[in-house]
């Protein structure tokens, strides 16, 4: 998260993770999660929640809101989810799950988001910039 409008955040090598990116626009808080897994389900075996969609976009709007931004005022842009793995279907396609949860979540938060890169079967590179909420996605196909 940051305030410098001279900083970028960035994250490297996005797979079926989501990059989700906050930013507020009049307080120009900017703020990224990285969501590994979807939303938390009571039989999760993982002890770490800020791996899930639902426990980090709360937790980066709480944080985004504590400096100062306003949460009607906060847009997303959003990156990731691919499906690496080829020959997976189903629940297996974490990529898949992974977007349909955080756009789910973020629609129910009544986050706009205002630009989308999912999907497909290729890593991601993802910069977000503090000044103006700018997001740029640079992707990395994969050699046959």
């Amino acid at each position: 998260m940051s305030r410098d409008p001279r900083a970028a955040l960035a994250v490297y090598g996005l797979g079926s993770c989501v990059c989700v990116c906050l930013w507020g626009k009049s307080s120009r808080v900017a703020g990224m999660a990285h969501v590994l897994l979807p939303i938390k389900d009571k039989n999760s075996e993982s002890s770490n929640g800020n791996a899930y969609a639902d426990v980090i976009i709360e937790k980066l709007l709480v944080l985004m809101e504590k400096r100062g931004a306003d949460r009607k005022e906060i847009i997303a842009r959003i990156a990731g989810g691919a499906n690496i793995l080829s020959g997976m279907s189903g629940k297996n396609m974490i990529g898949s799950r992974n977007t349909h949860d955080v756009i789910k979540i973020l629609t129910e938060m009544k986050v706009p988001i205002l630009e989308k890169d999912l999907g497909g079967e290729h890593g991601r590179t993802v910069r977000f910039f503090v000044e103006n909420g700018k997001m740029t996605v640079v992707t990395r196909k994969q050699k046959e």
